[in-house]
């Protein structure tokens, strides 16, 4: 491989927001969800009822998403970020929906494989064991791309927006839940550096940061 590919390779992964495809490059940029823009918000609704595949890997439908993005709590509490495009029509390729806890816990069951919970419900699920104080930590709830922006890089653009926005706060554990039976996604993971760790159980993936 000569210097010039070299060059040309490295300013491609340089430039994370121009994304090559079979025909055309597709510019687009990731910011956070505004909870005004109903055009923004229809976007996805329309996204997550239009594909039973998003659906399966978010466990979303429309309405579950109509309520979590009009509810006080994912406004405060969660981070949501759309990846869209920036040639004048703002279409949206791909969402995630994140939180950046600090002293929350994990609670192990055999049952219910692994669950996150805030420190103030924890007394509520005493039955459950083990609990381990995981302080400081970013977790993704959930990630869809549009049906026809796939493999053009959007979910590797919001994984690499969503470990900076842990870096800016501090902090270095990122953790997501997959299912054991979604190779395709795990295997995706896996390629970002996120790793099974047999304390989470087998449904939870994580990355620490150097």
């Amino acid at each position: 491989m000569n210097k010039f590919i070299i060059l040309n390779l490295l300013f491609l992964l340089s430039v994370p927001q121009f994304m090559l495809s079979s025909q055309t490059v597709l510019q687009y940029e990731i910011v956070p969800f505004d909870y005004v823009d109903d055009d923004m918000r229809q976007q996805i609704y329309d996204m997550v009822s239009g594909d039973e595949e998003i659906q399966q890997m978010t466990h979303e439908t429309e309405e579950s998403m109509r309520k979590m993005l009009s509810s006080h709590d994912v406004k405060h509490q969660l981070q949501c970020i759309v990846c869209r495009t920036t040639d004048g029509m703002g279409t949206i390729c791909g969402f995630m929906i994140y939180f950046i806890s600090h002293r929350a816990y994990f609670v192990g069951n055999p049952d219910m494989q692994s669950i996150l919970f805030n420190p103030t419900y924890v007394d509520e699920f005493e039955i459950l064991t083990p609990v381990t104080d995981l302080v400081d930590f970013g977790f993704i709830d959930d990630i869809a791309v549009h049906k026809d922006y796939r493999g053009q890089g959007i979910a590797q653009a919001m994984l690499h927006y969503f470990e900076q926005d842990c870096r800016d706060h501090g902090i270095l554990t990122l953790l997501l839940g997959v299912e054991a039976e979604n190779y395709k996604a795990r295997g995706a993971y896996n390629k970002f550096g996120f790793k099974v760790h047999p304390l989470y159980s087998n449904q939870i993936m994580i990355k620490n940061l150097n």
